[in-house]
């Protein structure tokens, strides 16, 4: 067999195995972006399920818009730990949603598994449970709180676990979702001298919520964790109680249930007046 017919041969065989190669690849890459496409509607369906689940649930507290008039606002990505953050307001009339019904935000874990927690706005008081605020006798009972749902929604999805990603996503709703700056104890009286023309019940129970506050803040300036959190917006404080056998939290070994309590500022917005 001459020379040329060996370099025919092995051109021909090497040009079927590149269009072999580029068939492969294309076919992979369709079958990739058909899988996305299918996963990524499957999603957004789980997550109108979901946001419908949560308008049924507080129906016959709150009157909540459809969960189609909910659009989403902001998407951000925990990527060390696999988990999506998506937020919803009602279309059309962000601000005035914000005010009356606050936003839901959906958590999706590594397996696409789902909750969604609402986040409405200090009016309904009674799912806040406020500290030091006695519950709204002019609002229906409320058969659920914040703290309730997150906690649920950290065990639903098997984030209350040793590599503290319930803590991660409470700090990506705290700062990435609502906008909070962390709480320092210098905050306190800032805050006070800001409200000095309140009334004396309001001053009072600010008073009660800062020293609370203080008693239970962190005063190590190292810790990679901070547990308290002022919602500027919203006029509000969350604060995590990791307890008090685990100070360390970073040093935990096990799984551990947190507690949030939360602080309201806006005081002179009650009614009755207190």
């Amino acid at each position: 067999m001459n020379r040329k017919l060996l370099i025919y041969i092995f051109c021909h065989i090497l040009l079927i195995s590149m269009a072999f190669l580029i068939f492969l690849s294309c076919s992979l890459s369709y079958k990739k972006e058909k899988d996305e496409h299918y996963t990524s509607a499957a999603l957004e369906y789980k997550i109108q399920k979901s946001i419908t689940g949560v308008v049924e649930a507080f129906s016959y507290y709150l009157e909540l818009p459809p969960a189609d008039a909910y659009e989403l606002v902001w998407d951000p990505f925990i990527e060390e730990k696999d988990i999506k953050l998506y937020y919803y307001f009602v279309k059309d009339s962000l601000i005035e949603s914000i005010w009356e019904y606050g936003g839901i935000v959906t958590i999706v874990n590594a397996k696409n598994q789902i909750y969604s927690i609402p986040l409405f706005s200090n009016a309904i008081s009674n799912y806040w449970n406020f500290e030091f605020l006695e519950p709204d006798p002019n609002l229906p009972h409320c058969h659920t709180t914040f703290e309730k749902e997150f906690l649920t929604a950290m065990d639903s999805l098997q984030l209350n676990d040793t590599q503290h990603s319930d803590s991660v996503v409470f700090d990506k709703i705290m700062f990435s979702l609502l906008h909070c700056k962390q709480f320092e104890e210098s905050d306190s009286i800032s805050l006070t001298t800001k409200n000095w023309d309140i009334r004396d019940c309001c001053r009072e129970l600010l008073n009660k919520n800062f020293a609370a506050i203080l008693k239970g803040i962190y005063s190590d300036k190292q810790h990679l964790y901070c547990n308290a959190f002022e919602d500027i917006f919203n006029e509000r404080i969350f604060q995590i109680d990791y307890g008090k056998k685990n100070k360390d939290y970073l040093q935990r070994k096990k799984k551990m249930k947190i507690s949030i309590k939360v602080y309201r500022l806006d005081c002179r917005n009650i009614i009755p007046p207190c």
